[in-house]
């Protein structure tokens, strides 16, 4: 929002390019998120603390 602020005159084309990037990218990124360190994280914080003991 602080580029559309910034440049108002600028086409509609490259707002919503701008618009259509960033929300990809933060889609993109929260996914990687999920992937390279949230699931591995539960996985291994599931396996450490609520192992059954025999």
């Amino acid at each position: 929002m602080s580029w559309v602020a910034n440049n108002p005159n600028a086409p509609t084309y490259a707002h919503v390019l701008v618009s259509a990037s960033v929300f990809v990218l933060s889609m993109g990124l929260a996914y990687a998120s999920l992937k390279l360190y949230d699931i591995p994280v539960r996985k291994w914080l599931t396996e450490k603390f609520l192992k059954k003991v025999k």
